[in-house]
């Protein structure tokens, strides 16, 4: 796969939303400035069946978010496999916090309570994958222990922040990923592995992200 398409497929993404778009050294600036987005596809290493697609999202100088997406199958199906979970997750969620798009029908808000100030958290719909057994049904209460889990982090700074979280079941055995501006998040990580996540014949996963900015 060339390195352009990628980058193609986000710009026409971006432009969908009719946000004013342009290309430098494989980003897309949205009016011209930040945010900017890029996409890379990582195909397998020779004899794995997985590749990546790791999705980055430039805020300011300073500050990128760097999310990785597993890319299930060669060449042009693993890319598409891949931008499907990026796009249910996280695309709608940055439009939505950076660009100014309306994008309600893909996104939750809320306001909520950290330390002593207030913070809008907009997050993306949960992502499911899953094998033959289906898709089981989420513990109750899931996104309210993730805002809790967020409520005890008082320290967080005045400046906008970003969780991205995954739970793995497969035979039993359970993988969990929490993330809080690219970093291992403990407190996250603890709430994941406290949820009574359903006994489930073969394999299923949920990722879920957010952005949390201050008012």
């Amino acid at each position: 796969m060339s390195r352009s398409l990628p980058v193609d497929v986000l710009r026409s993404l971006l432009e969908g939303h009719d946000l004013d778009v342009s290309v430098y050294n494989d980003w897309c600036l949205v009016a011209g400035g930040y945010p900017a987005f890029t996409l890379t596809h990582v195909p397998p290493e020779p004899g794995r069946h997985h590749g990546r697609l790791v999705a980055e999202v430039q805020l300011d100088q300073a500050r990128r978010v760097a999310l990785v997406f597993a890319a299930i199958g060669e060449g042009d199906e693993g890319f598409a496999h891949a931008l499907k979970a990026f796009v249910t997750t996280a695309f709608h969620v940055f439009l939505t916090a950076f660009c100014g798009a309306d994008c309600c029908n893909q996104t939750d808000t809320e306001i909520v309570t950290i330390g002593d100030k207030q913070w809008r958290v907009t997050n993306g719909p949960l992502f499911f994958r899953f094998g033959d057994a289906g898709r089981p049904s989420i513990p109750e209460g899931f996104w309210a222990s993730v805002v809790s889990a967020l409520q005890h982090e008082p320290d967080l700074s005045t400046v906008t922040h970003w969780v991205s979280l995954y739970f793995a079941r497969v035979q039993g055995s359970n993988t969990v990923e929490a993330l809080l501006d690219n970093e291992t998040w403990l407190g996250g990580a603890a709430t994941m592995e406290k949820i009574q996540w359903p006994d489930w014949p073969g394999f299923y996963s949920v990722r879920v992200f957010a952005v949390i900015q201050p008012i």
